[in-house]
């Protein structure tokens, strides 16, 4: 017997999604319209009713996968935006073992960071809800407290990689580094000429006298003052 004609197969639908399958969905596609409201409206401008219109569903639907419009903001920064700037922290490092001159990978550091300009509106605005709500604020801390370990280990990588050691605990290293992010990103939204691509690999290698070691290598890593190993 032949194969049946084009015209008559019966048409193929698309297997129907399981429930739990259809709840990790709807979760997702709900945390794709927030982050677009979050960074348009900002956290205080952002409500229950306009992410949830934004995202087709009803308030129910929000409120059944978070505990409100906090709990929804939280889980937005430590799943997608942590895990963005993550992997560019991750890609820093990658060049940076590849053997990219130390200001060419800075150069690229702040272009990468440049393209998600939403994660840093965001990072904003969770900073700016920790200096009012003790709530958030012990978030950030935990938050914080994960960034600064996966940067610390990258920092501590890299100048060992380079036959370097941390002048300062790599926490520290890593704290600074997070301050000095944050800060350029800032500046960088709010006035782009002001702020070049450049400018952040040359105030990272900027250092007092004061500070300076004596045993600093010409070509240390932009990432934390370091100093050759004994």
């Amino acid at each position: 017997m032949g194969q049946p004609k084009p015209s008559q197969r019966k048409p193929s639908h698309p297997r129907r999604l399981r429930r739990d399958e259809q709840q990790q969905q709807t979760r997702a596609q709900l945390l794709d319209a927030a982050e677009r409201v979050f960074a348009r409206e900002g956290f205080g401008g952002a409500s229950i009713a306009a992410i949830a219109e934004e995202a087709g569903y009803s308030h129910g639907a929000i409120y059944s996968n978070f505990d409100g419009k906090d709990d929804l903001f939280l889980v937005l920064v430590e799943e997608r935006v942590d895990a963005r700037l993550a992997r560019v922290y991750q890609a820093a490092d990658a060049e940076l073992s590849r053997g990219i001159e130390p200001l060419e990978a800075a150069r690229r550091f702040v272009a990468m960071l440049q393209q998600d300009q939403q994660a840093v509106l965001l990072l904003v605005d969770f900073w700016n809800q920790a200096v009012r709500d003790p709530k958030a604020a012990a978030k950030f801390a935990e938050r914080h407290a994960r960034l600064r370990a996966l940067i610390g280990r990258i920092v501590e990588g890299i100048a060992h990689d380079q036959g370097l050691e941390l002048a300062l605990p790599r926490d520290q290293v890593a704290t600074a580094l997070i301050a000095l992010a944050n800060g350029f990103a800032i500046e960088r939204l709010a006035n782009p000429a002001a702020a070049p691509d450049e400018l952040f690999a040359h105030a990272r290698r900027a250092r007092p006298a004061s500070q300076a070691q004596p045993t600093m290598r010409p070509r240390g890593g932009w990432w934390c003052g370091c100093r050759r190993r004994r």
